[in-house]
């Protein structure tokens, strides 16, 4: 598994990341915060009911550091159904999860593991059946995975804290490799994509290459590039989660350079939610999203369900829709510069909206920008509260 690691590590270096970003502050309305409330009752929910608690009913248990001096040993010594049980502390190793086991940390305040100079903190692959939970997760090497699910691999992560604190970190990859692509359930963590100094460049959850995830209830933090980033045939649903400060803006070096900026054709939006050339059946709902550039933004996303997102103070757009055919659903979007944005620098460009609700947008309700001979339309019905 190693040499397959070490290519996966080559890809992501080259390319995945070519902008900064800088910080800029946001206040939320009371209804806002309301809203907030709600969410973070619903993710300790989450975390209570979400499936693969406790040990396997034929399974044994394993304990670090009490029966295994590290978690990895625990891991080697393991049989398919295991449950492995980690006591407070802080573990600092790389983990490799190659067989179906349940690793189960004592609290994401209680139990941490840290990575020691690696592409990937937590590898787990070889079509194995993992539940990992109550982990508290620091990957801080640059260009680096806090945890990669690929090879065929089905994960349940739920009730961590996960932070991708090195430049150009991402939380949580599910990809592929040559078992297949990976499926994830990923619920009721807290990841916090941020270096300090800010450099702008990490991702909270990526899913890529065909492979499939259920991302719901998460808390995610930046100043970073994007929240969620679906790209390359992901399908996935994004329900019910927090999305705060992933945008270019924070980064003055590209401000400065004219590359980070409303112009579609030449300059750079990121977002909370990007669905970039998805898979068909991509579901993005009832997630709560601030302080990005765009809230929401489709670029080839054939037959994705947007509905019922609330988008707060975009920098530049709350919905958007770049050369394709795109339908949101009922959304509301406050404050801001625009509303929706329909884009067209190499494709035409049709957006259709229904019952979208733009509140006080700071420029104008709706954007349309067609470049190079391309046409872009937004049609529909959408009400604005000025």
């Amino acid at each position: 598994m190693s040499s397959n690691i070490g290519e996966i590590a080559e890809r992501n270096r080259v390319g995945r990341y070519n902008a900064d970003s800088r910080r800029r502050s946001r206040h939320l309305t009371p209804s806002v915060l309301g809203v907030c409330f709600v969410m973070i009752f619903a993710w300790s929910l989450a975390v209570v009911l979400a499936p693969g608690v406790g040990a396997s009913p034929h399974g044994a248990t394993l304990k670090v550091p009490s029966q295994y001096p590290t978690i990895q040993s625990a891991i080697n010594a393991a049989h398919s159904g295991d449950t492995i049980l980690v006591a407070p502390g802080t573990y600092t190793e790389q983990l490799t999860i190659d067989k179906s086991v349940n690793l189960v940390g004592a609290g994401a305040t209680r139990t941490f593991l840290k990575d020691a100079g690696v592409p990937y903190l937590i590898v787990i692959g070889n079509a194995a059946t993992v539940s990992f939970s109550g982990f508290s997760v620091t990957v801080t090497t640059p260009f680096a995975d806090a945890i990669l699910v690929f090879d065929g691999a089905t994960a349940a992560i739920y009730g961590n804290t996960i932070r991708a604190a090195g430049t150009g970190d991402t939380g949580i990859e599910v990809s592929y490799y040559t078992l297949g692509p990976a499926n994830a359930v990923i619920t009721g963590n807290q990841i916090i994509a941020a270096t300090s100094p800010v450099d702008g460049l990490e991702t909270g959850i990526l899913v890529f290459g065909g492979a499939q995830a259920t991302i719901t209830f998460n808390s995610l933090m930046g100043p970073g590039f994007y929240g969620v980033d679906l790209e390359a045939g992901a399908v996935a649903v994004v329900e019910f989660n927090v999305v705060s400060e992933f945008s270019c803006t924070y980064n003055p070096g590209l401000v400065a350079e004219g590359l980070c900026g409303p112009s579609w054709a030449s300059q750079v939006q990121l977002a909370g939610v990007l669905a970039l050339n998805v898979g068909p059946g991509s579901t993005i709902a009832y997630n709560l999203v601030s302080s990005t550039d765009v809230g929401v933004f489709l670029v080839g996303c054939p037959g994705c369900v947007v509905k019922g997102n609330t988008i707060v103070n975009s920098f530049d757009y709350g919905l958007g829709g770049f050369e394709g055919t795109y339908t949101f659903g009922p959304n509301t979007v406050i404050g801001g510069a625009y509303g929706v944005a329909a884009a067209a620098a190499a494709a035409d460009t049709t957006v259709t909206l229904s019952h979208v609700l733009i509140v006080d947008p700071s420029v104008a309700p709706l954007y349309i920008e067609s470049d190079f001979g391309y046409t872009a339309t937004i049609g529909g019905t959408w009400t604005v509260i000025p």
